[in-house]
């Protein structure tokens, strides 16, 4: 059993690992933002195509246009929303990711933006259209990458045999991962700091939780 002094020496030391371990990979935080955004830009202008299409009157080009471009912005929010879970996976020891990446239906919905865009909007051939649907598919796949089908699913890190405490951890590390989902997408860097500083440490305190079950209830209302 750990003393109360060496316990907060191990609380500090891992919020200061942390810590430095942002600051180091901060250039590649801003990159993985901007690319997030990237499929946002791209499909804007099917929204301006959209309205000069119904501005000239021709309904089915702006209805076309309109859906392709809805298609896209799901895409780019699944897309953004896989590229955190991506971030924040190294974290999770009691829980574990969706079976199927978000990434694969983002490329998917990508592709069908692009095909229905390519056919009713621009009046391209069905095969070419097509042809159009996979080079969207591709470049995704050169932008962001896809996980391999071994390993969309990902187990637990850390097994806990009681069902209940299991549940209970689960629960708090899920609220903390919000924390850290949060603060990879606010914009402000000392805010960002501080909600990264408030997940390690909630981490922590579930690590030691485990080692003394008895507390686990007891600390389950901070949670």
């Amino acid at each position: 059993m750990q003393s109360e002094p060496l316990k907060l020496q191990t609380l500090q030391l891992r919020s200061a690992i942390g810590q430095a371990r942002r600051v180091s990979q901060a250039p590649r935080a801003l990159l993985s933002r901007l690319q997030g955004w990237l499929l946002y830009v791209l499909s804007a202008p099917l929204a301006l195509a959209s309205l000069v299409a119904l501005a000239s009157g021709n309904v089915s080009t702006a209805v076309s246009a309109a859906g392709a471009f809805t298609l896209m912005l799901l895409g780019a929010r699944l897309n953004r929303r896989s590229m955190l879970e991506q971030r924040i996976a190294p974290d999770r020891r009691y829980t574990q990711s969706a079976h199927v990446s978000i990434r694969y239906v983002a490329i998917f919905l990508v592709a069908c933006g692009t095909t229905l865009a390519a056919m009713f909007a621009v009046g391209h051939s069905a095969l070419g259209s097509v042809i159009f649907g996979g080079l969207s598919a591709f470049g995704f796949h050169l932008a962001y990458g896809l996980p391999p089908v071994g390993a969309v699913k990902r187990g637990v890190r850390v097994v806990v045999k009681d069902p209940q405490a299991r549940r209970a951890l689960q629960q708090a590390e899920r609220r903390l991962l919000a924390i850290e989902r949060a603060a990879f997408e606010i914009g402000n860097r000392e805010l960002s700091e501080r909600l990264h500083r408030i997940a390690k440490q909630g981490g922590a305190v579930l690590d030691m939780l485990v080692q003394r079950p008895g507390d686990l209830f007891r600390a389950h209302q901070f949670f």
